[in-house]
């Protein structure tokens, strides 16, 4: 990383030695920001945020995942790697204040999705019955389990759960790279350096966050997109990271990734299409069958069977549940969906069901 005054980090200088991030070494800043939100002194400073983004790793294998997970766990204040982690390993461990890392996950059970879907926003809890020994009752005990989390997977996890991560790409390389010894002293120079730019930036971190601009180059972000990049693009902008512009090419990379594989979006697209056309005309009524017809012109044999079953209407339901799609949607009679004109159609892609 080049700070604002043109001098390498000792963090940004290790990453760049045991890492191979040389077919984008922006990756380099967007780790190293991660990275920093765990340090502070009276606290760390992804707490001042209401989120701090998961990553994920999942590309095959001999990409870089594990050895990423080796370099950033010595890079914060309290980490904890581990392969298979399960769901109340994570639970005790993020309630200690661990930022964890889990390395090749290969089953996904109730406890660990529910820690993956909701630890990555302030305030979010777990609970456990926990029996009183005194008092020969069981009590609730609740567990905090917002912490920084990094994991990695050969296996496709659910897309409940990865909508809410931020994607690490990684790719094998031709380098040999080093290993990670613990008692090297440079990993401790490394924290400690780390830890004096967060606080000498503590203030600007926070100016950025408090009046964030939603605009990652030309592209403003929008619903979970802010959620996940506000506090690394604020990060960014107050130490001279360079994650904004990474920032708006992933965020451009994974909308078109949604197109392909989220319902909502595909039926988004198809509407946008027939809202182009020359002889469309504002408040067309679309009936459901209209819609599933259409769509399906659209998609190639795989994607048609991730579309079988699943009716247009019922992706509408889903929509109306949140205030944008109660602005931009109108119900009509005998199931007609009425539209209120082509930028409603356009801006409608702003709508994320949760």
């Amino acid at each position: 990383m080049t700070t604002k005054k043109g001098e390498m980090s000792v963090a940004g200088e290790s990453l760049r030695e045991y890492l191979d991030y040389d077919f984008d070494p922006r990756v380099y800043d967007l780790v190293e920001a991660w990275t920093m939100g765990s340090h502070g002194t009276e606290e760390p400073l992804f707490k001042r945020f209401t989120a701090f983004p998961i990553i994920i790793m999942e590309q095959g294998v001999q990409t870089g995942k594990s050895q990423t997970m080796k370099v950033c766990v010595m890079l914060v204040p309290k980490g904890k790697l581990a392969s298979y982690m399960t769901g109340p390993v994570m639970r005790d461990l993020a309630d200690e204040g661990y930022a964890l890392f889990c390395d090749d996950f290969h089953k996904i059970d109730g406890e660990v999705a529910g820690i993956l879907k909701s630890g990555y926003q302030k305030d979010a809890k777990r609970q456990k019955k926990v029996y009183d020994k005194e008092t020969g009752q069981w009590a609730t005990q609740e567990f905090d389990i917002y912490s920084p989390k990094m994991v990695s997977t050969n296996k496709p996890l659910p897309p409940e759960v990865t909508d809410r991560m931020l994607r690490l790409p990684t790719y094998g390389t031709a380098r040999k790279m080093p290993q990670v010894d613990a008692s090297d002293p440079m990993w401790a120079e490394a924290k400690r350096d780390m830890t004096d730019r967060v606080m000498r930036h503590w203030e600007d971190i926070l100016s950025e966050y408090d009046r964030f601009n939603a605009m990652a180059g030309k592209t403003k972000l929008i619903a979970r997109e802010i959620e996940l990049w506000k506090p690394l693009l604020s990060i960014g902008r107050a130490t001279g990271l360079r994650v904004e512009p990474l920032a708006e090419d992933m965020v451009k990379e994974a909308r078109i990734g949604k197109t392909s594989e989220n319902p909502e979006y595909m039926l988004l697209e198809w509407l946008e299409k027939e809202a182009a056309k020359p002889d469309y005309k504002p408040g067309y009524h679309y009936l459901s069958n209209d819609m599933d017809s259409g769509v399906r012109t659209m998609l190639d044999p795989g994607q048609l069977s991730f579309w079988n079953g699943t009716q247009p209407g019922k992706l509408l339901d889903r929509l109306f549940k949140f205030p944008q799609g109660r602005k931009r949607f109108k119900r009509t009679d005998k199931g007609r969906v009425y539209y209120t004109d082509k930028d409603a159609i356009r801006e409608a892609r702003e709508v994320r069901p949760l």
